[in-house]
């Protein structure tokens, strides 16, 4: 994990807390305050000046694998100048 802070898999399995809660540079654990049992894995970055999310699935996924399709999509944008990283 590069700087972030990285959730316990205890919190991933029984959070309930609705919120956007950082797990590592860029990848966020979205639980919306309608679906506190749902929530979804996001990956957050700017476009042009624009936010944009991509989805990388429910709480439930395995976190190694959700991390790492993190580090593969902060990897792809890092060569271009008009990408940030939120």
């Amino acid at each position: 994990m590069e700087g972030g802070v990285g959730l316990s898999k205890t919190f991933i399995r029984g959070s309930q807390r609705p919120g956007k809660h950082r797990d590592d540079d860029n990848l966020y654990l979205d639980i919306p305050e309608s679906r506190p049992r749902g929530g979804s894995w996001v990956f957050r970055y700017t476009l042009g000046g624009k936010a944009k999310t991509i989805g990388l699935g429910g709480p439930s996924r395995d976190t190694d694998a959700v991390r790492a399709d993190s580090a593969r999509y902060r990897k792809w944008l890092e060569p271009a100048s008009t990408h940030v990283l939120v």
